[in-house]
């Protein structure tokens, strides 16, 4: 069977099951994995009622949040985006991050917010949308076959720009305080792969193999597509829902993508003595037997990078 490659950072098992929202969750434990771009453009309906709605309040915030950006008055600016990610998350709950419990949700929103006023106001932020910007202009086209192509020079400097940029960015507004939730939530290396996965899977279409190839290699997403051996696949009810959930033979972990609720299917097995461990809060890969000390690897080794 031949999957996309979304690739857990926690305990490295693909992505096997059926994609229902916006952001990857891992099918084994239940970890934010990475974002995909298509099915977040099917929750955004510019044809529905709500986004029509969501539109017009959202030109109003715009506009008050650029007059606020004029006058260099931040907490003004800081309000209306407050006012918009309520207004978004509101109107498209499957946007918020499934790591974001019920009662984080507003502090989210203040998180949200302050990242936005930080980008807004940052020292040198003009000068870096302008670098990125030019850098944007300078893509050449050309036509093959009726198919319009980015000339692969001119756009690996975009994309480099693009990477500084970025990571620059992301690392600067996590040293911010009252941004704690945002490491907790949603880690650096999480949001750096969310951010180029994005960007990789918008650009692909307008690229050719050579091409493509080279920027899955910058990016660090050379494998997008493995191979796997066949995989059982369950359906079990979640508890708090009823919604049918897709879980993977071996899975420890998952999370109902309809009400978000996480489910413990089994615990971790020692390959050396036997005993059974619960998995604990924090863990990466592998975790230390409570028997007998071994390390234990969480999910099957069928799934070994």
């Amino acid at each position: 069977m031949k999957v996309k490659k979304f690739i857990c950072q926690k305990c490295g098992a693909p992505k096997v099951t059926k994609i229902e929202t916006s952001y990857v969750v891992c099918d084994y434990c239940a970890s934010l994995v990475d974002v995909d771009i298509t099915m977040g453009e099917k929750e955004y309906d510019p044809g529905s009622e709500k986004t029509q709605y969501f539109e017009i309040q959202q030109h109003y915030l715009d506009h008050n949040a650029a007059e606020a950006f004029e006058r260099g008055d931040k907490q003004a600016y800081y309000n209306e985006r407050y006012k918009f990610w309520e207004l978004y998350l509101n109107i498209y709950p499957n946007y918020i991050l499934p790591t974001i419990a019920p009662d984080q949700l507003e502090m989210w929103i203040r998180v949200s917010a302050h990242s936005d006023t930080y980008f807004q106001f940052k020292e040198g932020g003009d000068a870096d949308r302008q670098r990125q910007q030019e850098a944007n202009d300078a893509i050449t086209w050309y036509e093959k076959n009726g198919q319009n192509y980015a000339e692969i020079n001119s756009f690996m400097h975009a994309v480099e720009t693009y990477k500084e940029v970025l990571m620059s960015d992301l690392t600067e507004m996590r040293k911010l305080e009252g941004l704690a939730l945002l490491n907790e939530v949603f880690p650096l290396e999480i949001a750096l792969k969310k951010e180029l996965s994005s960007f990789v899977q918008m650009w692909l279409p307008y690229l050719e193999e050579e091409s493509q190839n080279k920027l899955l290699k910058v990016t660090g997403l050379a494998t997008e597509y493995i191979d796997l051996p066949p995989i059982t696949i369950k359906e079990k009810p979640c508890t708090n829902c009823n919604h049918t959930l897709h879980v993977p033979e071996g899975a420890i972990r998952s999370r109902c993508p309809e009400c978000n609720t996480e489910h413990t299917w089994g615990k971790v097995v020692c390959t050396s003595c036997g005993g059974e461990n619960e998995l604990p809060e924090k863990w990466h890969e592998t975790i230390s037997c409570q028997y007998c000390t071994s390390e234990i690897r969480v999910i099957t080794k069928v799934f070994e990078k």
